[in-house]
């Protein structure tokens, strides 16, 4: 059994990372074209006495068969020319599991837009001027082969490029999303969402994802479960060489330890800082208790810049009066190179050894 923190498990947990990243983007994606028949295919098929029922039959019956998995709209309680409300619907994966449960979605189409391009045969231009939802259940977890099913659910059957669709939210609002997860690459089991702000943009050439503001919460290993406020953005190009760009902020705390976190990601160039303003001891003394028995407040401010695998970091940390510098080149493991190398040399001033813990390695 590979232990999660040895080399070999970081290469692992970083590759099936890497994949998860890109599948749940696709989702975002393939999501927002099944909202978009959800909505647009109700209204086409609408007709001016057109009972909601009728128009939720024929949306489901336009669905069937589209994707691996099963797309139900369960209900529509509200629906005119260019609007739908209260709509629910449920995602199955292929194994049948249900994998998303959205509740109370509503949406206001660009409908003439829509129809235009529909008309002319160029690639559909589908604008939702807003999206709100309710409440969204989400089951992240893998199959045998491997593959994320809630990804794999809104994968499409066809092997036709069809005429391909141009997707335009600029408005997103979602009041709380409870998200569980069984994939070892994301140490993370389940978690809250509330709040979220933000749009999604797709065309034949990326998909763009931003979220101006979201309040998170989750259970993570060690008690170290993240709770606070995050915001980014993450460029996906449907093209193998070009680069995915990616940055996040985050404030909050990991457990007990206050958090401030910025990050970029361009290709493999990675650039972001970290800092834990000077906590209390027996926050960190929680993560490993016993073995950690820090006896004066430490506040550490990391920052790390390089084109992955090789990363330059720095840091600087305060323990109590002392101050320890350090800089270091770090290589994760990549490819056939299992190992993660460290090199770096590090310095200390005014260390007094009884804040540390008592089987705490010597400095020299």
């Amino acid at each position: 059994m590979t232990h999660p923190f040895s080399a070999v498990g970081l290469s692992r947990r970083v590759s099936r990372f890497g994949r998860v990243v890109v599948l749940v983007t696709k989702l975002v994606g393939l999501a927002a074209v099944a909202v978009i028949a959800l909505v647009g295919g109700a209204l086409l098929h609408l007709g001016l006495r057109a009972p909601r029922a009728f128009a939720v039959s024929r949306v489901n019956q336009a669905l069937q068969g589209s994707f691996r998995g099963t797309i139900l709209v369960r209900d529509v309680r509200r629906l005119g020319a260019t609007y739908a409300g209260g709509v629910d619907v449920d995602v199955y994966a292929p194994n049948g599991d249900r994998v998303l449960a959205l509740r109370g979605a509503s949406a206001n189409l660009d409908s003439l837009r829509l129809l235009g391009s529909v008309v002319s045969g160029r690639r559909l231009d589908v604008v939702l001027r807003s999206l709100d939802v309710s409440s969204v259940d989400a089951l992240i977890e893998e199959n045998e082969q491997g593959s994320v099913t809630i990804a794999e659910s809104f994968a499409s059957t066809s092997t036709s490029p069809g005429r391909g669709a141009d997707i335009s939210l600029p408005r997103i609002a979602l009041r709380h999303a409870a998200i569980r997860s069984s994939v070892p690459s994301i140490p993370i089991t389940d978690g809250e969402l509330d709040g979220l702000q933000g749009s999604v943009y797709s065309n034949a050439q990326m998909i763009e994802i931003r979220i101006a503001t979201v309040a998170a919460h989750a259970h993570a290993a060690r008690g170290l479960d993240p709770a606070g406020i995050a915001a980014g953005t993450l460029s996906v190009p449907f093209e193998d060489d070009a680069p995915l760009e990616a940055a996040v902020t985050y404030l909050g705390k990991l457990g007990d330890i206050p958090v401030a976190a910025l990050g970029t990601l361009k290709g493999e160039q990675l650039d972001g800082r970290i800092a834990l303003p000077q906590t209390g001891p027996e926050a960190f003394n929680a993560v490993y208790p016993g073995r950690v028995k820090l006896a004066a407040p430490l506040g550490v401010d990391l920052s790390f810049r390089g084109a992955w695998p090789t990363v330059d970091a720095r840091l600087l940390a305060h323990l109590g009066a002392a101050t320890i510098e350090g800089t270091a080149e770090v290589v994760a493991p990549d490819g056939p190179r299992r190992a993660l190398a460290i090199q770096g040399a590090a310095r200390a001033s005014d260390i007094n050894f009884a804040d540390l813990s008592a089987n705490a390695p010597p400095f020299s």
